[in-house]
């Protein structure tokens, strides 16, 4: 009749990975429940328009003539109920790659123009999905204008180019942006076995 001691092992639902229809563009929100003092609320989601003209367009296309002419922009905001606020946690974004851009990830340009207008190149991975489409993963402190620019091709400003077949992709990379979060989340507190659960 002794004591039983039993080990409890607690599993880190990080959330699920959301998908904008329109763009094809995937989120993963991390809330209170996987980030401890994160300010996302559950009602939250992402405002995602590719832009096409317009002040943001302008901004976008003077951004990117530093490293190319091909290139394709989003707005993204970050909405909840009462209206749209920016993130106190970073936050997962996977683009995928316009078709016609190189595969070569020194080839791509990642950017963030911020609401103040400064811009910085952002670090990601290039990953491929089951389909074999290629993406790129990388996370971020906030939202406005996003930009991809491919520097291997060189046109009049349109959005498009043919793809260099014969370039290696850069894969392996887009796992580590996901790992990222996973140790944030247990690097707020939690104590247990991470579990990825992403769904489409």
């Amino acid at each position: 009749d002794g004591d039983s001691i039993g080990a409890a092992f607690v599993t880190i639902d990080i959330g699920v990975l959301k998908t904008d229809e329109k763009t094809g563009i995937s989120y993963l929100l991390p809330g209170t429940s996987i980030i401890a003092g994160s300010n996302i609320t559950p009602d939250s989601w992402l405002e995602i328009a590719p832009l096409s003209g317009g002040a943001s367009y302008g901004a976008a296309k003077a951004a990117a003539s530093n490293y190319g002419t091909v290139f394709t922009a989003y707005g993204i905001t970050l909405m909840n109920g009462t209206g749209a606020y920016q993130p106190n946690v970073p936050v997962m974004l996977k683009f995928p790659l316009p078709e016609g851009y190189s595969k070569n990830a020194a080839d791509i340009h990642l950017l963030h123009i911020a609401s103040d207008g400064s811009v910085e190149e952002l670090e990601f991975g290039i990953g491929q999905d089951d389909a074999g489409a290629y993406y790129l993963e990388t996370q971020v402190n906030g939202f406005s204008t996003f930009v991809i620019v491919d520097s291997s091709q060189q046109t009049g400003g349109a959005s498009g180019g043919t793809t260099d077949a014969d370039k290696a992709p850069k894969t392996g990379d887009a796992e580590n942006v996901t790992l990222l979060i996973i140790l944030a989340a247990v690097s707020a507190g939690m104590i247990g076995c991470a579990s990825r659960r992403l769904k489409s």
